[in-house]
């Protein structure tokens, strides 16, 4: 079985590290990054081709919400 690749993006460095170990200690999902805002996010999107993205909705330079619309 292929594993769900996951980015998680959270302005918050503790909240990274949470979601990230919940998704880790999975065998089904594999974290592949991880992302500090939107803007961030975005970029990451494009060279990593995650499966699955969790975003915080309210972050510095390009929220949750606005990167979702982004997408």
């Amino acid at each position: 079985m292929e594993q769900i690749k996951v980015l998680v993006v959270d302005d918050s460095a503790l909240m990274r590290k949470i979601v990230s170990d919940i998704f880790s200690a999975d065998p089904r999902f594999a974290v592949v990054g991880t992302a500090r805002d939107g803007i961030d996010a975005l970029e990451k999107i494009i060279k990593l081709n995650p499966n699955l993205i969790t975003l915080d909705v309210e972050m510095p330079r390009l929220a949750g919400l606005q990167t979702l619309k982004e997408i």
